[in-house]
This record gives C-alpha cells, structure tokens and sequence, in this order.
C-alpha cells in the first residue's frame, strides 16, 4: 500500500464520514466486487445442497463459512484502492494464500468477533499474526470500534430483512399453479429456494460490509501515520526538487556553524553552574503544573493496588461496555415480548370500564341476540329438516349462535360487541371457560361453511348435534344442583 497511489484524498474523517466512503468505493466498484464474491459463494452453496443434510444444517454450514467469501471482495478492493487493476483469475489465484494463512482463526476464535470486518485487513491484507496482531488490533480498537460493531449489526439485520422480503414476495406473487400452495414451512423445506433467498441477501449486504469495514480500516491509517501530511511533503518536494535539497542543505550549515559560534562563546560554562541552571529551570512553575484526577476505586483496595491492576481495569471497562449492550438488548426484547402478548393477556383479564368497576358481558354484534337457546324437539326437527334440504349454513349458524349465547349467559363468558368468531374462541381458552373444546370444534365447521363455502359431511352433523345435546343435558344437570 503506498499512499501516493490511493484513489481518494486522504484525511482524518469521523467514522460516519469514512461508512459512507466505503459506500461510495463499493458503488464504484460494485460489478467487481459481486462477481469476486460470487465466484466462491456460489460453488460452496452447490456443494451443500449435494450433501445429505438437513436444510438447517446447510444453511448454518454456508453463514458459518461467510468469512472465506469476504476474503475475495477485500483484496480486489484493496487493490483497486491504491491504483491496480486485478482481474478474476488473480483474485481467485491469491484466494487460496490467504484462506490458508487466516482461514482457520476466522472460521473459530475470530468467528464470532463482531469487528470482522475492521480487523480483517489486518490480519489478510497486513498479514499480521500471534502477538503482532493483537498489537495492532489494539492500536485500532482506540477508536472507530463502537462503528464497526454497529456496521455489523446494522449488515446483519439488512441482510435477514432482504432474505425475507424474497420469500414474502415469492409467497405473495408467485401463482399457485406453479409451487401450489405455497407456505412458509414449504419455503423453508426447499433447500435450493432457502439458498436463493439467502444467497441473495448475503451477495447484496456483504460488498458493502466489507467496503465499510475497509474504508475504517482506511481512516484509522490515516489518523495514526497521517498519511495527509506524507502526500501534502511529497507534493512540495516533487515541485521543489533540487532547488528544495539545496535550501534544506545550506540552513543546516547556517545552523551548525551559528551552533558553534554560541558554544565557543559559551566556553565558561562549567558542570556545577549548569546543573544549578536546570535545577532552577525544573524548580519553575512550568514543571509544577498540578491536575486532580480522580478515578474510582474498588472498596477494600490501595490505591497501589489500584495502580497495579490497570490491566484489570481496562479489562473491566471493556466487559462493561459489552454488558450495557446486552442489557439495552434485554430491555428491547422484554418490550417486544410485553407488545406481542399484550393482547393475549388483555384477554385473561377482566373488562373495567372507566370507574375501574368491571364491564358486564356483551354480546357480539354478530349473533342474534333472540335466538332460542332452550333447544326444543322442534328446534333439533326444523335443524335436521334444513340439513336434509342441503341449507348447512343455516343449520350450523343456528348451532353456533345458540352455543355463544349460553356460554355468555350462563357460563360467565366475557365477550366485546366487536369480537369476531376467532376473538370469542381467544376468550374463552383464555378465561378457562367449560365447553371451550366444543366451542373450538363448532367455530372451526362455521368458517369452513360460511366463510370457505365447503359442504360437510353428515357425520360432521350428527356429532355436532350430539355435542350439543350433551352440553344441554349438562347444563340443565347443574341448573337443576344449583335451584
């Protein structure tokens, strides 16, 4: 890498600044960089779906391997940067160097490192290892690691958002003529629709994952060996030339010879008198500037063994930065956790109105609140005589409309006017209510007949009519205990 060929003006940017460079290198790049990541993703993605392995199993193998992809994309980018022009064949010529040199550290101890793709020039572009790359990744990590901890998480969830945006489009736009049915299990059992979908979120989110984590790499170069200034000397030495060496050349005589006139005018200073003079230099209130530092301390320590445990107290510092991370994430989950099942729990409760005092049982708009729920003969005659006509949805509508009344009414089932037939169903699992299962079998036959216009058998019929008779009997068993 030499800063005299690089193809953007180096200087010291925020991190913000230096993600977007690596935006635009990428986008100016971005037909290179997927065909180099490509040529190794999609051979890998073959061999996988050739083995007897389950879809989880290939998929996890594939994501593990995403370090050995990103190789690729780096070097070609790296050597766009600084001016040469490499081809496909010396991408995939240099690959298999550096997957052997770095490929075992990235697929274990590295696998998980969440500053990937900060730390990877180093080790696949620097070729730094053992103790030379801890050095070097710690002089990095001084600043601009928060950055790419978040380039990682914000990479992370873009590329599961367009993985799943593909397989709701498929659901959503493909005719049934071709895949049938499409569900989200049958998307998720087809290896090779799995592996398009993914294939095609990782190949759209990892050029820019690596061209970010660069473009830091970059920044951080620039700042710690101010590559600016060395471009900015280079430029006026380049239009001085000689003239530049000449003038250089006769202020260092000019300053030599005045240096040796003022220490031969000087010859009467002894050891004694200039050992006083900087005693009293240093004894000067230059050298006696006091500032209050305070740091914490853990109870029960020195403040020697304070000192000795710095280590430790990085160390700590480190661990506690990782910790208000998880704890951030913890909290984001219970939140989403409490509105995922605030309904669910909303229902398990009781209604209360405004006062604070408990609403009373409402009956949904949708049944007809003068329905005979007595179940005379004649009532299970005209029913069998409407099913005979062919007439099921009166008949099971009748069913269902007497049953929901007599589990508000005399079960105690808490309903709102705006529940539909899956809502009351929620309710009454939710409230433990007796007749529940029946309640389940009776609204499952009622969507298939009114809402999917299904004809159901007679044996479908004669168990609903039976279920019913029971439950009858049963509630006029306990009227009769509790008169």
């Amino acid at each position: 890498m030499r800063p005299e060929d690089i193809q953007f003006v180096p200087r010291p940017r925020p991190a913000p600044e230096a993600i977007d460079l690596g935006c635009v290198l990428v986008r100016r790049w971005w037909r290179s960089l997927q065909v180099a990541w490509l040529a190794l993703a999609v051979p890998v993605a073959l061999v996988l779906l050739s083995l007897p392995l389950s879809v989880g199993w290939k998929l996890g193998l594939f994501w593990w391997l995403k370090p050995l992809y990103e190789m690729a994309p780096l070097y070609l980018l790296s050597r766009r940067v600084f001016g040469e022009d490499p081809g496909l064949r010396a991408v995939i010529k240099a690959w298999p160097a550096l997957a052997g040199k770095h490929a075992l550290a990235l697929l274990t101890w590295r696998r998980f490192n969440p500053y990937r793709s900060f730390d990877m020039p180093v080790a696949v572009l620097e070729g730094q290892r053992g103790r030379g790359y801890r050095s070097r990744i710690q002089v990095l990590h001084r600043e601009d690691a928060g950055t790419a901890f978040w380039l990682l998480c914000i990479a992370s969830n873009a590329e599961w958002l367009i993985t799943l945006s593909i397989g709701i489009v498929l659901k959503v736009m493909v005719p049934q003529a071709i895949f049938g049915d499409l569900t989200v299990k049958m998307l998720f059992d087809n290896a090779p629709l799995v592996f398009m979908t993914t294939l095609a979120g990782m190949m759209l989110v990892a050029p820019f994952y690596v061209g970010c984590g660069f473009a830091l790499y970059l920044n951080r170069r620039t700042n710690l060996e101010a590559w600016d200034l060395e471009l900015l000397f280079r430029r006026i030495a380049g239009r001085l030339g000689r003239v530049a060496a000449t003038c250089l050349l006769a202020i260092f005589c000019t300053g030599a010879f005045v240096h040796q006139s003022a220490y031969a005018a000087d010859r009467s200073l002894t050891p004694a008198s200039a050992q006083q003079s900087v005693k009293a230099v240093l004894a000067g209130p230059d050298f006696h500037d006091r500032v209050t530092v305070r740091t914490p301390v853990w109870p029960g320590w020195s403040r020697q063994e304070q000192t000795q445990g710095k280590g430790l107290n990085l160390l700590s510092a480190a661990w506690a930065k990782r910790l208000e991370y998880g704890v951030w994430a913890l909290a984001l989950a219970i939140l989403v956790i409490l509105l995922l099942q605030y309904r669910h729990w909303r229902m398990r409760l009781p209604s209360v109105g405004a006062q604070g005092v408990p609403e009373a049982a409402q009956v949904p708009t949708f049944l007809d609140k003068d329905a005979d729920t007595s179940g005379p003969e004649s009532e299970a005659d005209r029913l069998k005589m409407l099913w005979s006509s062919g007439n099921q949805r009166a008949v099971i509508g009748a069913l269902y409309r007497q049953f929901l009344l007599l589990l508000i009414e005399r079960r105690g089932l808490v309903c709102r006017t705006g529940d539909t037939e899956t809502d009351c169903l929620r309710r009454a699992r939710a409230q433990n209510v007796d007749g529940a299962e029946f309640l389940a079998d009776l609204t499952r036959q009622w969507l298939l007949v009114a809402y999917a216009h299904r004809p159901l058998p007679d044996a479908t019929f004669n168990r609903l009519r039976a279920g019913w008779e029971a439950v009858q009997r049963e509630m006029a068993v306990s009227a009769g205990v509790s008169a």
